[in-house]
């Protein structure tokens, strides 16, 4: 979902509870932590998965997205490993649609 930037974001992410989401958590539209902390406050996207992007040398913004949850990688890295990363975020529930082992 690419958002309407002239309408409440929360708002919209909420309408899409089961969704997950990949951030940038260096955008200059928002104050970006102030969003995760609301999204992780909502009932409705308390539990969806975020996976956040930014500059390695961000700590403080990476350890505050930590807090709340968000799983964080560098950008180099998200741009680098997209494809496994995504997969890693968005593994099915433990045993949904698996292959049971032998």
């Amino acid at each position: 979902m690419v958002p309407n930037w002239d309408q409440p974001i929360l708002e919209q992410i909420a309408q899409r509870p089961h969704a997950e989401m990949v951030m940038d958590l260096e955008l200059d539209r928002l104050k970006v932590s102030d969003l995760l902390r609301e999204l992780r406050q909502d009932p409705r996207t308390r539990e969806m998965a975020i996976l956040g992007y930014c500059s390695h040398n961000l700590t403080q913004l990476i350890t505050q997205a930590q807090g709340l949850g968000v799983q964080v990688v560098a950008r180099s890295t998200f741009a680098a490993n997209l494809v496994r990363l995504m997969q890693e975020l968005f593994r099915p529930a433990s045993g949904a649609g698996e292959e049971p082992e032998e």
